[in-house]
């Protein structure tokens, strides 16, 4: 097992050392989501794919591309390192440093603020954007396959890294779970995966049979992983695809979910959160949900509000000797963040997720091309979808790296797609006063003149071509000008 290991890891970062930037950042992020994190023990190290292959990354990114020189910090940086050092703050209080510096420096850092640096220095323009939601609609088809295969005979070929897992069934079919260890992070995965395919509708990139096929190679992802969470993810996912045609009427929509959400709160003896319980595939676990919310904000967190319990819940490695609570599932990401590392990393995390979906709005307002707002759509439906199922399940294992990877991508879309708008080749200058002086002088009939002059004499250059270069236009308005006053 260590040896084809080795292996594996060997054989991927020689890949990832050697290729483009884009290239090698979407290759990290695939094969991390493609394998499973078994790890070769180097003393106490867990060293598992994706830690493996930061080394090459970097010495690709920073080395090879020299990227390193062109970097600049963004509001977006500094909250990923605030949620670092608050998770590392809060910790502090509750926690003995040789554990939390090992999980927190091996997870948080390993699997969400590094790869989100990583994605910062490689993505740049749309074409590396476009690079690496092309390898999640290629890596789509064969995964799903594999899923479909574990759904039907409760087997994986994963089992050969991982060795035999358990598995449990619903509605009489195996829960696939691949190369994750909880079937509901898989299904998240290909949630994710729907809207990013059908971004390519208008891409121009590839033909329609491709793009239908990972659309529905994702759904069988969803679906294999007999998951609530991931259904609720796709549904909300592909709903807000719908609402594309809507999208600047966004403030309307916004207000009624808001109205709707106050309605129930007002009318009913239930909170609105409660609402999307009865769509659960198991109604016991829906209301454990419910259940741990209303524990958390009925006085669960008296005293810890700040800093949190440490590492409790559900979990190897946790301890739940100083919590008493009767919910111990932290079945909800954003409620698993405050337990556990207080208002000191649930801050930091809230702010990510506000900047992102900022930054994605600022590069629809500079886009250029309908291809490109569509584009952006398709990510903001996906990371909708995320955000709305996290309220239900915790974003672990690969799926941090996934969320982290696409907050740096959104950080830089609106530089990406600047350079995209045809504004950005020729600076916008103010006409002169000699230049709306000359032009009130041209006769109406100028440009078909200087067009038959053009051919016959080659003198003059055309007018319209000289619109389109401002600079080239007052120099040729000035010409003119000082030609007619001499006359």
């Amino acid at each position: 097992m260590v040896f084809t290991l080795g292996v594996l890891f060997a054989v991927i970062g020689t890949i990832v050392l050697m290729l483009r930037a884009d290239r090698a950042v979407a290759t990290f992020l695939v094969a991390s989501v493609a394998f499973p994190l078994t790890p070769i023990l180097i003393g106490s190290v867990d060293l598992t794919l994706p830690r493996f292959l930061l080394l090459p990354l970097f010495a690709n990114l920073i080395f090879r591309q020299g990227l390193l020189r062109t970097f600049r910090w963004q509001w977006m940086d500094t909250w990923v390192v605030l949620y670092f050092l608050g998770r590392l703050l809060a910790l502090t209080a509750n926690v003995p440093p040789n554990i939390f510096i090992i999980r927190e420096f091996g997870s948080t850092l390993g699997y969400m603020v590094i790869p989100y640096f990583a994605f910062r220095l490689a993505i740049r323009t749309r074409q590396d954007i476009l690079t690496v939601l092309e390898y999640f609609l290629i890596a789509s088809i064969p995964l799903a396959i594999l899923s479909g295969y574990e759904w039907f005979t409760g087997t994986s070929p994963y089992d050969i890294l991982t060795g035999p897992r358990t598995r449990i069934t619903r509605m009489g079919h195996y829960r696939a779970m691949g190369s994750m260890s909880v079937y509901i992070s898989w299904g998240l995965m290909f949630a994710l995966f729907i809207p990013l395919a059908a971004s390519f509708w208008k891409a121009e990139r590839f033909g329609t049979p491709l793009i239908i096929t990972a659309i529905v190679a994702a759904l069988v992802g969803v679906f294999t992983s007999m998951s609530s969470a991931p259904y609720f993810a796709a549904a909300t996912a592909i709903g807000f695809l719908v609402m594309y045609p809507l999208r600047h009427h966004w403030p309307i929509l916004t207000g009624l979910l808001v109205a709707a959400c106050l309605f129930v709160e007002v009318s009913s003896n239930r909170h609105f959160y409660e609402v999307p319980t009865r769509f659960a595939m198991n109604s016991a676990t829906a209301y454990y949900r419910i259940g741990l919310i209303n524990e958390t904000f009925d006085g669960g967190m008296d005293n810890h509000w700040l800093l949190g319990y440490g590492y409790v819940g559900i979990g190897p490695g946790n301890d739940n000797s100083n919590f008493h609570w009767r919910h111990k599932d932290m079945t909800n990401l954003y409620i698993g963040i405050l337990v556990r590392v207080g208002l000191a990393g649930l801050i930091p995390f809230l702010v990510i997720n506000f900047l992102y979906y900022r930054l994605l709005y600022i590069g629809a307002r500079v886009a250029a091309h309908e291809k490109d707002e569509w584009m952006i759509w398709c990510i903001a439906a996906a990371l909708v979808g995320w955000n709305v199922a996290m309220m239900t399940v915790g974003a672990i294992e690969q799926c941090s790296t996934i969320l982290f990877a696409f907050a740096a991508i959104c950080t830089n879309l609106p530089a990406a797609m600047r350079m995209e708008s045809p504004k950005a080749e020729i600076p916008v200058q103010r006409p002169t006063s000699a230049t709306i002086e000359w032009q009130a002088s041209i006769p109406p009939d100028s440009d078909q003149r200087m067009a038959d002059t053009r051919q016959t004499k080659g003198a003059a250059p055309d007018l319209q071509d000289l619109r389109g270069n401002m600079f080239e236009y007052e120099q040729y308005v000035e010409s003119n000008l000082r030609k007619s006053r001499k006359k």
